[in-house]
């Protein structure tokens, strides 16, 4: 897994590219985590992501519930229907929180603000 986080004024985007393997939910957690501290917004751009292991619709599941307690909109870009799949064998919420590109996760992040 390839991971890129580039902090905005308005928004933390965070990429994905790769194969999301089970030691890279560890490692996307504590990504997670550590921006929750912040009160920007969190965009998540997994477009570019071949794969995810099943364990990320867990991680994203409860990290949703975390960004939501602390009223902090998590936006997830995918455009896989395979993945999309994935991410959402936990969670059906997943597929609602999801845009096809960056300027509709734009969009939604600045009509929640």
């Amino acid at each position: 897994m390839k991971k890129t986080i580039s902090k905005k004024s308005t928004h933390i985007l965070i990429k994905i590219s790769g194969i999301v393997s089970l030691e890279d939910v560890s490692e996307l957690k504590e990504s997670l985590s550590a921006v929750l501290n912040s009160s920007l917004p969190v965009i998540l751009d997994i477009r570019q992501a071949k794969a995810v292991h099943y364990k990320t619709g867990l991680l994203l599941r409860g990290m949703r519930k975390c960004f939501l307690s602390r009223c902090i909109p998590l936006t997830i870009i995918c455009t896989d229907p395979y993945i999309l799949s994935v991410l959402s064998l936990f969670d059906c919420d997943v597929m609602y929180g999801t845009t096809k590109d960056l300027n509709s996760a734009r969009n939604l992040v600045e009509i929640k603000f």
